[in-house]
């Protein structure tokens, strides 16, 4: 045994590409399938591709945002201080294993980006924990543990595929009606399923925890980050007050304030990335004490943005090939081809987990996915309900092995992805039998 998992960490230690190696070889083989599969030519897949590009410019900014005001909110002095109050307990790498995964699942039931910003942070201040104490810890293992609440989150409060069917005046409205999350988030079969993870999984992780595997590069490394030396400026009693003083902080929290109670006594409120952005950034300024203190805290989390801002405009533009060419079409007719009612949302989970390698976004999944499963389960006579909830698992699925979603985690840990996806890997094995159980019940 000790041989096989030598062997499997060295593999994907030499052979899995970066992230960004991955969604180049992944814009190349759509626009072949694409050529192949449809009536388009390469000329026409490379249009669709160039046309799409910088379709995600507005999400891309979001996702920047949540890691960066994120990371500045849990580098002020309260939040840090109870961060390394917990990672600094006397405790095993078990124990903070197995917790970081439960938290992390736990969050994503209420909000994905919140758990996958919250978990990371705290996989760094415990990894720093442990490499101050010199003691040993699976870091990477710790890290693929703060990604398992990818693998619940769109069964959970943020799910793009159930909020949208249970929104008046959603796309599909005129052919399935609005479908109440009673029926779908808070079935009892969903319900069920999320406990299943947070019982069974960290138990898992919990026994891979236990394997050390020699020549293996699995000890808690840490590359810091090069904080930006400042610039030294002439002494001004006026701009040390507007730069280092309490007065902007708090009045711009005060200002926040008095804006989200207003939306919530409107009963506009939600809790979706723009409103967690908003959260983040004024409670970290109020927390910093000064606006000086805060800009110097965002400067580690920017770096860290890289893979997000270079690579998010590849996956719109293959999200854009998979609509245009109708791709998504053939994928999904496949497996409808050979469907019958009582296997259905099975194969309908499937092809949604293949469809998620090509389009990562839950939401533009959906929106491109799910009219094509809705008219076959009409056909079939499926509750539109399950169809709706075998998308959202499988797009939450193939999470565990698509370095989309896990950019923010590899950028404020810094753990490669070929340290990561070995352990997410025996996570996706593991959680096609809860699914499974779930979609045949």
């Amino acid at each position: 045994m000790k041989k096989f998992f030598k062997y499997y960490f060295l593999f994907f230690e030499k052979f899995y590409p970066d992230p960004f190696i991955f969604v180049l070889i992944l814009t190349i083989i759509t626009i072949l399938l694409g050529s192949f599969l449809t009536e388009n030519s390469i000329i026409d897949m490379v249009y669709y591709w160039g046309n799409s590009f910088w379709d995600l410019l507005s999400f891309s900014m979001q996702m920047v945002l949540i890691l960066v005001t994120g990371g500045a909110l849990a580098e002020s002095p309260p939040l840090k201080r109870i961060i390394k109050k917990i990672s600094s307990l006397n405790l095993s790498q078990e124990f903070f294993i197995v917790f970081t995964s439960i938290f992390s699942m736990i969050l994503a039931f209420f909000n994905w980006g919140l758990s996958l910003i919250a978990s990371a942070l705290l996989v760094k201040e415990i990894g720093k924990s442990f490499k101050e104490k010199n003691k040993y810890i699976n870091y990477p293992l710790l890290c693929a543990s703060a990604y398992t609440g990818l693998l619940v989150w769109h069964g959970g409060l943020s799910g793009s595929a159930p909020l949208t069917c249970a929104t008046k005046g959603h796309f599909l409205e005129s052919k399935i009606g609005v479908i109440n999350i009673s029926e779908t988030i808070f079935s009892i079969k969903n319900i069920l399923l999320w406990f299943l993870f947070v019982i069974f999984l960290p138990l898992f992780i919990f026994l891979l925890s236990k394997i050390k595997i020699s020549k293996i590069k699995i000890e808690c490394e840490i590359p810091e980050l090069e904080e930006k030396e400042e610039e030294k400026k002439p002494f001004s009693f006026f701009l040390n007050i507007l730069e280092n003083s309490f007065i902007f902080p708090a009045l711009f929290f005060l200002i926040f304030l008095i804006n989200i109670f207003y939306i919530i006594k409107k009963g506009e409120f939600s809790l979706n990335l723009n409103t967690l952005n908003f959260i983040f950034l004024f409670a970290g300024l109020f927390l910093h004490f000064s606006p000086h203190s805060y800009l110097k805290a965002t400067f580690n989390s920017v770096k860290a943005s890289t893979g997000i801002i270079i690579q998010f405009p590849f996956y719109a533009g293959i999200m854009g090939m998979m609509k245009y060419s109708g791709l998504i079409n053939v994928f999904s007719r496949f497996f409808v081809s050979f469907s019958v009612p009582e296997n259905f949302p099975f194969y309908t989970f499937i092809s949604a987990g293949i469809v998620n390698l090509f389009i990562p976004s839950g939401g533009g999944q959906w929106a491109v996915q799910g009219p094509v499963m809705i008219e076959a389960a009409k056909i079939l006579g499926v509750p539109f309900s399950k169809v709706i909830m075998a998308i959202a698992y499988g797009d939450e699925w193939t999470n565990m092995v698509q370095p989309f979603w896990a950019l923010p985690i590899l950028g404020i840990t810094r753990v490669k992805v070929q340290e990561l996806v070995p352990y997410t890997l025996f996570f996706l094995i593991i959680s096609f039998i809860f699914f499974t159980l779930i979609l045949f019940n």
